[in-house]
């Protein structure tokens, strides 16, 4: 092959054929490759990395190629070669059984196509000895395509990959500031509890409203007791202590003669003293409504009320377990009711249990 001439017959277009010698014209792939004029695939892609992509990227339709009306047998089969490799031709192009035969209207060799590569040069020689000008124009428009394909998926890859990094910067950039307003929510919260601390003296509330008699004062004790090593969670429980009991207290002095109508109101009255307690939780919670339950107790003669966290483990004698998911008795939201004289449960106290 080394040294031969290049077949310049005339690319036949179907049954015509075309006037023999036409020159082959010298083009680079990068003119070539790609749908539309020439660059324009890296005009889009610098298009694409400058413009914010939506989520999810919207793909461009592919464009159609241009239709090939001067098909050039030396540009196409240097993208074949590109496509499959040069080994892959080579051992056809080497074997003598598979030289083109030079017709009598071969034309020189184009300028510069004399130092072609043998593989590209013979493979060229075979497409204008054996293919249609339309077949060759047909299969440099689809080779064209096929190379213009991997450009158009890592051209679509990356406006995916910017996508996603414009929405995870977004996203980071939002829980930044999400956790600079819960931070600042936290100080403003710490603050105003420390004002209102130094408002209400919770010291001074335990005395005001818990008596200094009688069962009351057994709580009230224990509350300035506990007071003497403060905690964070301390002041949140013996405020709604305070707060709980003053209006439990209320419906407890009703002058109600009726124990059973009283019973009712100390029932519901105790359940929402439960409630400011929902979620509080110190050393000692489960000392302090035991007490609370005894001051209660005081004001009646048949019933006693005791504390539903006085057991630990869910008793179905005195705890309403309906609906309960676990054995242990977390906190109650509501007080258990026992006959005095026989200690039979009168009203079952409901519980979250855990």
């Amino acid at each position: 092959m080394k040294g031969r001439k290049s077949i310049r017959t005339s690319i036949p277009s179907g049954d015509d054929q075309a006037a023999p010698g036409e020159k082959a014209k010298s083009r680079r792939i990068t003119q070539r490759v790609g749908s539309g004029s020439p660059g324009e695939s890296d005009q889009e892609a610098a298009g694409t990395a400058s413009t914010a992509p939506s989520w999810p990227p919207t793909s461009k339709p592919t464009a159609q190629p241009e239709p090939v009306t001067d098909p050039d047998p030396v540009y196409t089969a240097e993208l074949l070669l590109q496509i499959v490799g040069d080994a892959a031709v080579a051992p056809l192009a080497e074997n003598p059984r598979l030289h083109v035969p030079t017709p009598e209207n071969a034309s020189e060799p184009e300028e510069g196509e004399d130092v072609l590569p043998p593989t590209q040069r013979w493979l060229a020689d075979v497409m204008r000895a054996f293919m249609t000008r339309d077949a060759l124009a047909r299969l440099q428009e689809g080779v064209q395509a096929a190379q213009a394909e991997p450009q158009r998926l890592q051209a679509e890859l990356e406006q995916w990959r910017s996508a996603w990094d414009e929405r995870e910067a977004s996203y980071r950039e939002e829980l930044q500031r999400l956790e600079g307003e819960i931070s600042e929510a936290n100080v403003q919260h710490k603050r105003l509890r420390e004002q209102l601390q130094r408002a209400v003296p919770v010291r001074d509330l335990v005395e005001q409203v818990f008596d200094d008699r009688g069962a009351e004062r057994e709580v009230r004790d224990m509350l300035l007791e506990a007071l003497e090593e403060p905690s964070e969670a301390l002041g949140p429980f013996v405020g709604a202590v305070c707060v709980g009991w003053a209006e439990a207290r209320e419906a407890l002095r009703s002058e109600e003669k009726d124990e059973e109508r009283r019973l009712e109101d100390a029932t519901q009255a105790l359940k929402r003293f439960m409630g400011r307690l929902s979620g509080l939780y110190i050393p000692e919670r489960r000392e302090v409504l035991k007490r609370i339950g005894r001051a209660v107790s005081v004001g009646f003669e048949e019933y006693d009320f005791v504390s539903p966290e006085d057991w630990r483990h869910v008793d179905p004698a005195v705890h309403n377990a309906t609906g309960v998911g676990g054995q242990n008795v977390k906190e109650g939201a509501g007080f258990v009711v026992q006959r005095r004289s026989s200690g039979q449960t009168v009203i079952y106290a409901d519980i979250v249990a855990e």
